[in-house]
């Protein structure tokens, strides 16, 4: 299970086996925009923090590729999220296909960059930061 700890960049995110013990259940919630639980936890499988500005707090999905979550207020003006929940709404980057590579954080087009095999997550990566988070420190 991914973890990712509030407050702290996603960087620091773990991931933990089921078993050890150290997990606690989570409250499900609704899928688009609501106040985080103090464990942290989201219902769904976007990102538990903005992608801009890093913090907690009542987040709006994207439903892209991207699958990253914003404050209400940290997304641009020219692209609102819809008033209705049920409704999909895409980020200004996964409308435009552009994506930032999660190792060397550089922007590219959809076409030059390898998505995580993982189910749901939407991070994205060139070809050569995926070889190289692969190699043995």
């Amino acid at each position: 299970v991914r973890v990712h700890y509030q407050g702290w960049p996603a960087k620091w995110d773990e991931w933990i086996d089921r078993s050890a013990g150290r997990l606690r259940a989570r409250q499900a919630g609704g899928k688009r925009a609501r106040a985080l639980e103090d464990e942290g936890g989201r219902g769904d499988n976007s990102e538990d923090v903005c992608a801009l500005c890093e913090e907690v707090g009542q987040l709006v999905c994207c439903d892209g590729p991207c699958r990253r979550s914003f404050h209400i207020e940290c997304v641009p003006l020219n692209n609102p999220p819809p008033h209705d929940e049920r409704a999909k709404w895409r980020c200004a980057d996964c409308l435009a296909r552009r994506y930032r590579c999660f190792g060397c954080k550089e922007w590219a087009a959809r076409d030059e960059l390898q998505q995580c095999a993982a189910r749901h997550c939407g991070k994205m990566f060139h070809p050569a930061c995926l070889l190289a988070s692969l190699q043995p420190f």
